[in-house]
């Protein structure tokens, strides 16, 4: 579990979860798995961790959206040529 602020992350059935390592270069990851938190957030995730995701998708790591996750990677700007 990676995450831009080390602090402890509320998942959408209410349980904290520890992160385990900051945003490490992406490249260390065969795949990064975007899970989203709430739809009631009024934003999906911080800014760094936007950033990080786009980072990502440059260096060509695969990308995976669970649940909501998936908005989090439309925010991101990157299912532009994705067809629902």
């Amino acid at each position: 579990m990676i995450s831009s602020t080390g602090h402890f992350i509320k998942s959408s059935c209410g349980i904290s979860i520890i992160p385990t390592v900051g945003l490490v270069e992406p490249d260390e990851f065969d795949m990064i798995v975007v899970v989203g938190g709430l739809l009631s957030e009024e934003i999906a995730c911080d800014h760094a961790t936007l950033k990080y995701i786009q980072l990502a998708a440059r260096k060509r790591i695969p990308l995976i959206g669970v649940c909501t996750g998936s908005f989090v990677l439309a925010e991101a700007g990157l299912l532009g040529r994705h067809e629902t």
